[in-house]
């Protein structure tokens, strides 16, 4: 599959081989496309942007947009006033089809993948940051994977005062 107009996956840490995040960057405006096997996840802060992309994914794969993200790989995912957050406090081990966020034909992936119309080049574990949602890794393997993506612990004890 071509890369869609504007997306790259360039980044700013000390490798641009993240094969499994796209990005686009626009004045103030970002749009993450992140695959997973046969998951994609969509996110970003321009909703016009994010309808344009799953229109050019649905004409290329067949596509079932099943909305706003719960569960992603068994991580909880966290809304708050203060952003996102990502969780395995309810972990237990899940069927990967019940954490679809977006299904795609699996079918239709093998056809592309035969006819060399998508390729999936090899990346090294340490360059893979989907092996953080998936495989059991080193401390400082998941740290450091943890803070290429930007998450953060909600759960973690937080600094200051009770006032009784």
């Amino acid at each position: 599959m071509d890369i869609p107009l504007g997306y790259n996956t360039t980044h700013t840490g000390t490798s641009n081989s993240y094969h499994t995040l796209f990005l686009k960057h626009q004045k103030r405006k970002v749009i993450a496309l992140i695959i997973y096997v046969d998951d994609v996840i969509i996110t970003g802060n321009d909703k016009h942007e994010i309808s344009q992309l799953q229109y050019y994914l649905a004409t290329k794969f067949e596509m079932k947009n099943l909305g706003e993200l719960k569960y992603f790989l068994g991580i909880e995912v966290a809304r708050s006033q203060k952003g996102i957050f990502l969780s395995q406090r309810k972990y237990n081990p899940v069927q990967h089809d019940c954490t679809k966020h977006v299904e795609v034909d699996r079918h239709c992936i093998k056809q592309k993948l035969e006819a060399k119309v998508i390729q999936f080049p090899f990346v090294m574990s340490e360059d893979q940051l989907a092996d953080i949602l998936t495989k059991a890794i080193s401390s400082k393997l998941f740290h450091n994977s943890r803070d290429r993506l930007g998450t953060s612990d909600i759960y973690a004890p937080t600094r200051g005062v009770v006032l009784a």
